[in-house]
C-alpha cells in the first residue's frame, strides 16, 4: 500500500534536487576558474535569477543545454567525412 506524500514533502524533495543540479554546475565552473572564489562564480552565474531558486535552476539548465548543443555542433564540424 502506498503512503501519501504530502505536498510539502514533494516540494522539499524537488528543491533538494534543484540544489544538487545548481551546486554541481557551480562547482564545475568554479573549478575551471582557478583563483576566483566559488561565491563569485556562483554570483555571476545566478545573479539574473533574483534569488529565486527555481529561476536559478532554469538558468543552469539553459547553460547546460547550450553547452551540450555547442559540443555536438563542434563535434559535427570536426568529424571526418565518411570513407576518410
Amino acid at each position: 500500500m502506498k503512503t501519501a506524500v504530502s505536498l510539502e514533502d514533494q516540494i522539499k524533495k524537488l528543491h533538494d534536487e534543484l540544489e544538487v543540479v545548481i551546486a554541481r554546475y557551480v562547482d564545475e565552473r568554479a573549478t575551471a576558474c582557478i583563483g576566483v572564489p566559488r561565491g563569485s562564480v556562483e554570483n555571476s552565474i545566478l545573479a539574473r535569477a533574483g534569488g529565486c531558486r527555481c529561476e536559478e535552476y532554469r538558468l543552469v539548465r539553459q547553460l547546460i543545454t547550450t553547452a551540450e548543443e555547442l559540443a555536438r555542433k563542434q563535434q559535427a564540424e570536426h568529424a571526418l567525412p565518411e570513407g576518410k
